[in-house]
This record gives structure tokens, C-alpha cells and sequence, in this order.
């Protein structure tokens, strides 16, 4: 197959992308994103952009799309559901 038309990227451009993406998170607040049905930690966000991703648990299996916007906790505060 043509390099041009191969749908892997090269490895300098492999490389430049993932250098850009290490230097795009300087300065953004990391925080946790839990799986909302089970609790485990699914990945790390970095900044409060508007962003949808389909994530998968690896403990409980769910498999939906989050808006990490709606999936935030502000430092301080924890939420604890009444019993």
C-alpha cells in the first residue's frame, strides 16, 4: 500500500502528535473521571472543555457515552447520598 494512502500515520507524524498533545495539557487541572455506575476509575481529563466520550469499565462492563462536562466535582465538596 501507497504511504500516502495508509491509514496509520508515520512515525514522525506519530511522534510530532503525540509531543503536541503532552505540551497542550500544560497548565489544565487533571482530574478523575469514575464510572458512574460502579465508582472505578475509568480515565484522567485534563481541562473542563465540552467533551463527549464513549467509555467502557473494565471492573462492572458499562459502555456509554459521557459528557465530561456533567461529570465534574468541585474540590471540597463531596456529595453523600442520604440512607
Amino acid at each position: 500500500m501507497d504511504a500516502r494512502h495508509s491509514p496509520f500515520a508515520s512515525d514522525a507524524e506519530l511522534h510530532r502528535k503525540l509531543i503536541e498533545s503532552r505540551r497542550s495539557i500544560h497548565g489544565l487541572e487533571r482530574r478523575a473521571i469514575h464510572c458512574p455506575r460502579c465508582g472505578y476509575h475509568i480515565m484522567d481529563a485534563y481541562g473542563h472543555e465540552h467533551v463527549v466520550t464513549i467509555v467502557k469499565c473494565q471492573k462492572c462492563k458499562f459502555c456509554e457515552p459521557l459528557d465530561l462536562r456533567l461529570f465534574r466535582t468541585i474540590k471540597g465538596i463531596s456529595y453523600k447520598p442520604n440512607k
